[in-house]
């Protein structure tokens, strides 16, 4: 436990906001969305841990939380899949804890209030498509189920981009004002598609330099068309020396 808890980082604008909060008298809600995205982040971590995903840091900012990982493209999809489920599964079962301190009556009707709709906006914002959030994440497993990585990575990038326009006309309409989110989710994305021949790229190393799991035999004539937990032969070639020649060329 004392090791998981090493890895949370909380960054220095977090410890600014609280001081503002403090001052204006907003600390109780801070406070529960604090609580709110470390257990959340403790979810992934919990998950990640168990299925023996090394964890580098956990880094908590003013309204969320990113757990960096260190860990291969080729992952089992189902394990990727539970592990960005972690944080709201977690979610879940702080409800039943707050719910369980209301009842006892060890907090106020106001605080499970601001609890209930903090935990619950939290846990929609994350199920968004949108990178980084965990929806996207599943979005992107889940595609990797049924088409290309190739393909799937790139929808991955379009429905995040699709879904944070519907986020920002949807606080445009309701005047949620989130313009510091949204200005983070487009960074995430502007990185996330200025990485992406990277990204392709290491997926095909990995390919040729590890043996991953394969639960299946396929055959294809283009590279592009390589789904994760498969093993290909491409152009009658396995695809070991299909990237062996290949590789040739790009060093």
């Amino acid at each position: 436990m004392k090791n998981i808890l090493n890895k949370f980082k909380i960054n220095e604008f977090t410890y600014i906001l609280f001081l503002f909060a403090l001052l204006s008298g907003y600390f109780k809600e801070l406070l529960i969305v604090f609580v709110i995205v470390v257990f959340h982040e403790l979810g992934h971590v919990v998950f990640f841990s168990f299925f023996k995903i090394k964890i580098n840091k956990v880094v908590i900012y003013p309204f969320g939380g990113i757990t960096y990982i260190d860990s291969k493209i080729h992952e089992r999809i189902y394990k990727m899949i539970i592990c960005s489920l972690g944080g709201i599964i977690f979610q879940i079962i702080l409800y039943f804890v707050f719910n369980y301190l209301f009842n006892i009556g060890a907090i106020s009707f106001y605080t499970f209030n601001l609890f209930l709709y903090f935990n619950y906006y939290i846990f929609i914002f994350n199920l968004l498509p949108i990178i980084p959030l965990d929806g996207s994440k599943i979005l992107l497993y889940s595609l990797c189920s049924f088409i290309s990585f190739y393909n799937s990575y790139r929808l991955y990038m379009l429905f995040s981009f699709i879904f944070i326009l519907l986020f920002i006309y949807l606080n445009f309409i309701f005047k949620f004002n989130n313009y510091f989110i949204i200005g983070l989710l487009f960074v995430y994305l502007f990185k996330t598609v200025k990485n992406f021949k990277y990204v392709l790229n290491l997926f095909f190393i990995e390919r040729f330099m590890y043996d991953h799991y394969y639960d299946d035999i396929c055959y294809v004539d283009d590279y592009k068309y390589l789904k994760l937990n498969k093993f290909y032969y491409i152009n009658y070639l396995s695809e070991k020396t299909y990237f062996r020649n290949m590789f040739k060329y790009w060093f």
